[in-house]
C-alpha cells in the first residue's frame, strides 16, 4: 500500500470527523500524536481539515433552520475556506509522509448523540433565561461558554430564536461567530496540552490564520 493512498484514507476520515465532531477528533488525534510521534504532522493536518469542515457545517445548520440568516454568517464560511486552503498547502508539502495503519473508532455512536441532545436542551434553557435577564450580553456569554463544548447546539438555538424574532439576525450571527471562535480557540488549547509540540505548532499556527481571516472579514463585510 502506497504512502499517498494511506494518507488519502486518513484524511477522508477527517472530513467525516469534521462533519460529526471536530472537537472529539482533535482530542483523539492530539493524544495519538504522543503515542505515534512520527505521525504528528499528518495528524495535525487531519485536525485542521476536520476543524475547517466545521465552519461549513455551521453554515449548513443555519441554512436548514433559518435561511434568512445565511447572509449574516457568510464570513464563517470564509474561515472554512481559509482552513481548506491551509490544509491543501500542508498536504502538498507533506504528501510523501508515511502513514501506518491506524485504528479509528466510528463517530456514529449513541453516546455522542445523547450528549448532544442533553447539551442542546441545557443551552436552549440558559440562552432563553440569560437573554431575558441580561439581554444580548447574557446571550453572548452563553455563546462563548457553549462554544467550548459544542458549536452546533448554540448555532441551532440562535438560528431558531432569530427565526422566531426573539432576537435579531445580527445578534444571532454575532453569537454564532463568538461560538465558532471560542470553539476554535478551545481546540487549539486541546492540541497544545494533549499533543506533541510538532502537532500543536502546526494546528495553532493554522488556527491563527483562520481566526485572522474571520475577524478581518467580520469588519470588511
Amino acid at each position: 500500500r502506497s504512502p499517498s493512498r494511506g494518507l488519502g484514507d486518513v484524511y477522508k476520515r477527517q472530513v467525516l470527523g469534521g462533519i460529526v465532531s471536530s472537537t472529539a477528533l482533535t482530542s483523539s488525534f492530539a493524544i495519538d500524536s504522543k503515542r505515534l510521534k512520527n505521525l504528528s504532522t499528518p495528524l495535525g493536518i487531519g485536525i485542521v481539515i476536520a476543524c475547517s469542515i466545521m465552519f461549513f457545517r455551521v453554515i449548513l445548520e443555519v441554512m436548514i433552520v433559518n435561511p434568512s440568516l445565511v447572509g449574516e454568517v457568510f464570513f464563517v464560511s470564509l474561515m472554512g475556506v481559509a482552513g481548506i486552503i491551509i490544509s491543501i498547502i500542508l498536504l502538498t508539502k507533506n504528501q510523501d509522509s508515511k502513514v501506518t495503519k491506524m485504528k479509528m473508532a466510528s463517530p456514529f455512536t449513541l453516546k455522542p448523540a445523547l450528549t448532544f441532545v442533553t447539551l442542546f436542551t441545557i443551552i436552549i434553557f440558559f440562552t432563553q433565561l440569560l437573554t431575558t435577564i441580561f439581554g444580548n450580553s447574557g446571550l453572548y456569554f452563553i455563546a462563548l461558554f457553549s462554544g467550548f463544548l459544542d458549536v452546533d447546539a448554540i448555532t441551532l438555538t440562535l438560528s431558531k430564536m432569530a427565526l422566531e424574532n426573539t432576537i435579531t439576525n445580527f445578534t444571532a450571527a454575532s453569537g454564532i461567530f463568538i461560538a465558532a471562535v471560542s470553539n476554535t480557540v478551545f481546540k487549539g488549547g486541546i492540541a497544545y496540552y494533549l499533543g506533541t509540540k510538532q502537532l500543536s505548532k502546526l494546528v495553532i499556527s493554522s488556527f491563527f490564520v483562520i481566526l485572522f481571516v474571520g475577524l478581518l472579514s467580520l469588519f470588511l463585510i
